[in-house]
C-alpha cells in the first residue's frame, strides 16, 4: 500500500466517525436578496490546521473532540452560516500555546518570498505595551479546544458585506449595547463582551447578535489566510478584537502592508474610526 492510499484509507476511516462530515448551507445576502451557497468539509479542514499547528507550533489537534463539537452542534453550525453568511472555520485547540508564541511563530514566520522575505516584528501600540504586551493580554473566554465561524473578507474598510460594514466605526459600546461601567466590569471580571446591535439594512431592521475573535483566534486566522492567498488580512482597516483586553482596554489588530507587519493595539471602549470595524464570529466548543 502506497503512502498516498494509505492516507486516503485513513481519511476514509474518520470520515465514518463524522455524522455529516460535509455541510452545505445558503446565506440570503438581506442587502440585496443574493443567495450565497457555502460549504465546509470538517475532515479536510481538520487537516488544514492539524498541519499548520504541527509545523509552526509543533501540537497536535484533538481530533476526537473537534469532531464531537462538530457532531453535537451541527444543526446550529448550519443556522449561524445560514444567518450570519460565515464562511470560514477555525480550528483551535486546547493546548494552544500563549499569544507570544502564537506571534513569534505564526506571524513573524512569514515569508512574503523573493524581493521581499521575511515580513518584520510586530509593532505595538504604547497603548497595548503598557497592558503588559503579550503577556499582559487577558482573554475574556474559557480557553477550550473549539470550531469558530467568522468571514474570510480580506480588508475590513473595503468590505461590500453589509453585515461587517455594520460595524465599521462602531466603538465597542455600539457593539455590545453595553455601558462604559458594565464594560469595565466584564473586564475586570473577565466576563464576555457579546455582540449585540441593530441595524438597518435595505429599510429592514437588522439584529446581529454574535461574538468577536481574540488575539490569538485572530492570529490563527492571519496565518491561515497567507497560507492560501500569500496576501494579509486587513491590509486596509482594523477589526476590534473583543474577546481579548490589554488592562482595561480592548485589543485590536491589522495589517502594515507598507512596514511590512502586522499592527497589535488597544483602545478604550468609546474609541472608534471609519476603517476600524469587527469580524462577525461564532464559537462552539463542548
Amino acid at each position: 500500500m502506497t503512502i498516498e492510499e494509505k492516507e486516503e484509507l485513513d481519511l476514509e476511516e474518520k470520515r465514518r466517525e463524522i455524522a455529516s462530515p460535509v455541510l452545505r448551507a445558503f446565506w440570503k445576502n438581506p442587502e440585496n436578496q443574493n443567495e450565497r451557497k457555502i460549504e465546509f468539509d470538517i475532515q479536510k479542514e481538520i487537516q488544514v490546521f492539524d498541519k499548520i499547528y504541527s509545523d509552526k507550533l509543533g501540537i497536535k489537534i484533538d481530533q476526537k473532540e473537534v469532531v464531537a463539537i462538530w457532531n453535537r452542534n451541527f444543526e446550529s453550525i448550519k443556522k449561524e452560516i445560514e444567518t450570519y453568511g460565515y464562511d470560514t472555520v477555525l480550528i483551535i485547540p486546547e493546548n494552544l500555546p500563549d499569544e507570544a508564541v502564537v506571534n513569534e511563530k505564526i506571524i513573524e514566520t512569514m515569508d512574503e518570498g523573493v524581493g521581499k522575505g521575511k515580513i518584520k516584528q510586530t509593532w505595538q501600540s504604547s497603548n497595548f505595551t503598557e497592558g503588559g504586551s503579550f503577556a499582559g493580554v487577558r482573554n475574556l473566554e474559557a480557553s477550550k479546544c473549539r470550531i469558530i465561524l467568522t468571514k474570510g473578507e480580506q480588508n475590513m474598510s473595503e468590505t461590500n458585506d453589509p453585515l461587517l460594514k455594520a460595524t465599521l466605526g462602531k466603538n465597542v459600546l455600539g457593539l455590545t449595547g453595553l455601558s462604559e461601567s458594565e464594560i469595565a466590569d466584564r473586564i475586570q471580571k473577565g466576563g464576555e463582551l457579546p455582540i449585540n446591535f441593530k441595524v438597518s439594512i435595505a429599510g429592514k431592521e437588522t439584529e446581529i447578535k454574535t461574538e468577536g475573535l481574540s488575539l490569538s483566534e485572530y492570529m490563527i486566522f492571519q496565518g491561515l489566510y497567507f497560507e492560501k492567498n500569500k496576501k494579509h488580512l486587513d491590509e486596509k482597516g482594523w477589526t476590534w478584537l473583543t474577546k481579548s483586553c490589554s488592562g482595561s482596554r480592548v485589543v485590536g489588530s491589522g495589517w502594515g502592508p507598507g512596514s511590512r507587519r502586522l499592527g497589535v493595539g488597544a483602545d478604550d471602549s468609546s474609541a472608534s474610526g471609519g476603517d476600524l470595524g469587527l469580524r462577525l464570529s461564532r464559537s462552539f466548543s463542548n
